[in-house]
C-alpha cells in the first residue's frame, strides 16, 4: 500500500529538469575516492555501482542502472500496442530481475511509453537494516502518500537533478534480508545522448534508526 501511494504521487508530479547553481550498456569504470562535503559539513566519498555504502543502521548498494530510449521501447518484442500507442509494462521489463518491491497489480499497471524528448533511467538498488530498530516511512500531512526515510536523486552533468518520490518507502524490519527496489526517472534525452557527461546517484540515508532526519549523503558514479 505504501509503495502504491508513493507511485501515485510520483505519477502526479512532473519530474522536471532543475539547474542547481550553475553507456547505455550500463558498464561502469573504476573511480578514485573523491571526498565531498555536504551542506552540514559531513564528508562522504564517491562510490561505484556494486559498492556497499553504510551507516550505523543501513546498508545500501546500487546494483545496476539502465537507460531506456524511445527506440528501445519501440523495438522491444514485449512492447504492446493499444489504440495506436505503445506500452512496455513494468511486468515485462522487471521480469527476471531481483526487484521484489512491486506487487502484481503495480507491475501490470505501470509502464514505459516512447517519447521523442524523454528517456528513462532505471536504478536498481538494495537496502538492508543493520541496526536494532525497525525503519519505516511516515505518512505525509495530506494523508494520501508517504515520505521515505531516505532519498535517491539522479544528478546529470554536475548540476541538473531529478527527484524520485518512491525511494526508500518500503519498511525495513530488523534481522531481515531487506529489499531490492527500482527507481525510475523520466529525463531529457540528452542524458542518454551525452555519454561523456557524468551521471550520478545521490543517496541520503539515516545515520541511526531512532533519528531518520539525521542523514549522511553518498555519491555513486553511474558513468
Amino acid at each position: 500500500m505504501k509503495r502504491w501511494m508513493a507511485l501515485l504521487l510520483a505519477a502526479a508530479l512532473c519530474l522536471s529538469l532543475t539547474a542547481c547553481s550553475g553507456d547505455k550498456d550500463g558498464k561502469n569504470s573504476e573511480v578514485e575516492d573523491n571526498p565531498q562535503e555536504n551542506a552540514d559539513g559531513k564528508v562522504s566519498d564517491e562510490y561505484k555501482v556494486g559498492d556497499i555504502i553504510s551507516t550505523n543502521c543501513m546498508e545500501v548498494s546500487v546494483l545496476s542502472y539502465d537507460i531506456i530510449t524511445n527506440d528501445d521501447i519501440i523495438n522491444n518484442p514485449d512492447t504492446q500496442t493499444y489504440d495506436g500507442k505503445q506500452y512496455l509494462y513494468y511486468k515485462e521489463y522487471f521480469s527476471g530481475t531481483d526487484v521484489n518491491t512491486y506487487d502484481d497489480s503495480e507491475l501490470s499497471k505501470f509502464f514505459f511509453s516512447p517519447s521523442e524528448d524523454k528517456v528513462y533511467v532505471i536504478i536498481i538498488y538494495s537496502a538492508k537494516n543493520i541496526g536494532q530498530e525497525a525503519i519505516s516511512s511516515t505518512p505525509t500531512s495530506d494523508g494520501f502518500s508517504v515520505s521515505g526515510y531516505g532519498s535517491l536523486t539522479l544528478e546529470y552533468a554536475d548540476g541538473y537533478t531529478f527527484e524520485n518520490a518512491t525511494a526508500f518507502v518500503e519498511d525495513l524490519p530488523v534481522l531481515t534480508d531487506g529489499f531490492i527496489d527500482a527507481c525510475v526517472f523520466s529525463v531529457p534525452k540528452q542524458v542518454a545522448e551525452n555519454t561523456n557527461e557524468p551521471l550520478k546517484a545521490i543517496i541520503s540515508i539515516p545515520d541511526e534508526s531512532s533519528d531518520i532526519d539525521n542523514q549522511s549523503k553518498f555519491i555513486v558514479n553511474l558513468r
